[in-house]
């Protein structure tokens, strides 16, 4: 038993393996197979739509069986192959994900936003057989490419092709942070996504009405919920257009105009969403029965803001898991029923909940035994999630997926995450062992950057940090510059080499880095990045004019940041579109306008005042401020606990 591996309470090693007994049986069936029932049961009902197209589920298999056919005639595609995808969200990007499966192959999607070199990088790091684009002409090196309006797939039969795929073969490789300096790819199985979309249909009873929306990128799993849920259970899936940060108009008007009932999002996205003033208005037309947030820590008075405006019955289900054991492996439901309790808890960490079906979670001590109730240790997981391993990184691969010390059969990944028992059997996630952090769901390794900057001739020396404040994780750079050389100088060239999750918020110049006796750098020494970026501003330019004064007013409340002046920049203060949006939401209380676009494309105060117009000159492309007109006095007053949020 799990008690026999180190000295632990024998009724504690009894609780644990009962919490860990959640063996399921499922068929054995690859995700093709969960779609193909789909397309027997509900031909015509509709699969995928971005407002324009519509097509159902006899459509989609259509197209994705031309798709198969002229990827395997024209391009000789082969089973096994990995084929790279770089295109907007969109329904034959999707229908080109499901096509490339039909041929026996695996996908491998690449965000759209990764500068050159890293795209190429992944590229040539999982010796992808093609990369389908759309829209921009790519430079893959050495990797062939074909844009999809010269792929012709519509010419090719529409049977499917005589190919088997094995519910144990490798399904999509995602490449994530690397210490190294360089990403590293997961691969994932048909069968540990399949085990993953039938625990969820089974314990929510998902079916045919719980649509969904893609609004986040699909080269990270956080998608992969939004796409495969509905797919597999014959619903419908919505696709956001396309953007460089989420609109919360655009996402609200999908979710009233196609009554989405599943939502898959980070914190941090949905902070934007609940901090729109347009919430108040549409939070009484949603159809949302199941919000599941995961990539990051959970904000419950978030989760609070929103039951207390939504009148509907809605669950929320906080998800914890990395990529390299399919999404998700543990979750928490949270209702009107327990928040309250939640809340009063007051964890020091985040409470991640149990392990999902045919998964287990342990926490090792320091000699990889088991530890009790309450002790701190390594989380650990076992079961039909884990991933495949990391492509070509064998030494890695067995450094981070374990023989498992109790059962000889399976495998543990060593998640890196510290986490102890509850005494409920629920399990606390206290954070890194290492730099790793999640910013805005992304997985980032604070070393692949400072590996990146230091590659920078105008860089000495750089250490990364994450910091952590009420608005989520920051992250500050601390650069010792290269004679001659300015901090406005990095930025420009950092733009061109890391995706933007990656980019520090902070640029901190310092002349030395704090050391420890050992020498080594003495990361805690290192100063607030708020405070040591006020230090190197120099002298304000102070507001003078109404609309300056307003302006600096706004960012500075919703900031929490004193004094500002109109030479300050809203990305080098930390900006983030959470932060934009409530600035745009305070601004609209003095009777002003703005869009966030405008915070982003103009972020010095001095450029940015321009575009700040009184409402009743405001354009209506922005918010349609006439919506606010029949607002309730108890509305407002929901709006001015948003800002001040």
């Amino acid at each position: 038993p799990i008690a026999s591996w180190s000295l632990i309470r024998p009724n504690e090693g009894h609780f644990i393996s009962q919490i860990n007994a959640t063996q399921r049986e499922w068929p054995a069936v690859h995700v093709l197979d969960l779609l193909g029932e789909q397309v027997i049961k509900n031909p015509q009902a509709i699969a995928l739509t971005d407002g324009h197209q519509h097509w159902t589920y006899q459509q989609l298999d259509q197209y994705t069986n031309q798709m198969a056919q002229c990827l395997l005639a024209r391009y000789t595609v082969q089973p096994g192959d990995r084929i790279a995808l770089r295109m907007e969200r969109s329904p034959e990007a999707i229908a080109l994900m499901i096509g490339i499966l039909k041929t026996g192959a695996s996908y491998l999607a690449i965000d759209r936003s990764f500068p050159t070199a890293r795209m190429q990088y992944i590229l040539t790091d999982s010796a992808a057989r093609l990369l389908l684009f759309d829209h921009d002409e790519v430079d893959s090196g050495d990797c062939p490419r074909v844009n999809l309006a010269a792929l012709d797939w519509a010419s090719h039969s529409a049977l499917a092709p005589a190919i088997t795929v094995d519910p144990q073969a490798v399904m999509y490789t995602i490449y994530t942070s690397g210490s190294t300096g360089q990403p590293k790819g997961v691969q994932i199985r048909h069968a540990s996504l399949v085990n993953y979309l039938l625990h969820n249909r089974d314990t929510y009873q998902l079916g045919a009405t719980d649509h969904s929306v893609l609004l986040s990128s699909m080269a990270f799993d956080l998608s992969y919920t939004s796409i495969w849920t509905p797919l597999v259970n014959g619903a419908r899936l919505s696709i956001l257009p396309e953007s460089d940060f989420l609109v919360a108009e655009d996402l609200l008007e999908i979710l009233q105009r196609d009554r989405i009932r599943l939502l898959k999002i980070t914190p941090s996205a949905f902070k934007v969403l609940v901090n729109d003033p347009r919430f108040v208005i549409a939070s009484g037309d949603l159809a949302l029965r199941m919000i599941v947030l995961g990539g990051e820590k959970i904000r419950l008075d978030d989760v609070q803001k929103y039951l207390e405006l939504s009148p509907g019955l809605v669950i929320f289900v906080d998800e914890y898991g990395p990529t390299e054991a399919t999404i998700g492996v543990a979750n928490r439901v949270i209702d009107r029923e327990n928040l309250v309790a939640l809340l009063a808890a007051q964890l020091a960490g985040s409470n991640i909940g149990r392990p999902i079906a045919n998964t287990e979670l342990h926490v090792l001590d320091l000699h990889d035994g088991p530890a009790g109730m309450g002790m701190i240790g390594e989380l650990c997981i076992a079961g039909a999630g884990l991933a495949a391993g990391y492509w070509r990184r064998p030494a890695l691969t067995a450094e981070r997926f374990v023989a498992h010390p109790q059962d000889a059969g399976l495998r543990l990944y060593r998640t890196g995450d510290l986490a102890r028992w509850l005494p409920e059997g629920e399990l606390e996630f206290l954070g890194r062992r290492d730099h790793q952090v999640k910013v805005r769901g992304y997985r980032v390794e604070v070393e692949e950057i400072e590996a990146i900057i230091r590659l920078e001739e105008v860089v000495d020396e750089v250490v990364v940090l994450p910091w952590e404040s009420e608005q989520g994780v920051s992250l500050a750079a601390y650069v010792l510059l290269a004679a001659g050389a300015t901090k406005e100088q990095l930025r420009p060239v950092l733009e061109g080499v890391l995706p933007s999750y990656m980019m520090p918020h902070f640029l901190i110049e310092l002349t030395q880095l704090p050391q420890l006796p050992n020498g080594k750098i003495d990361r805690r020494s290192l100063p607030d990045p708020q405070t040591a970026l006020r230090a190197h501003q120099g002298q304000l330019t102070r507001a003078e004019r109404p609309e300056e004064k307003l302006l600096v007013e706004a960012f500075e409340q919703v900031m929490k940041i004193s004094p500002i002046g109109l030479n300050d920049d809203f990305f080098s203060l930390g900006g983030d579109s959470v932060q934009a949006m409530q600035i745009i939401a305070y601004l609209y209380q003095a009777d002003y306008g703005l869009e966030i676009k405008d915070i982003f494309m103009q972020p010095l105060l001095a450029d940015l005042v321009a575009f700040l117009q009184p409402l009743e000159e405001a354009e209506d492309d922005g918010l349609d401020f006439d919506d606010f007109d029949g607002i309730e006095s108890e509305e407002l007053d929901i709006i001015n606990q948003i800002i001040n949020s």
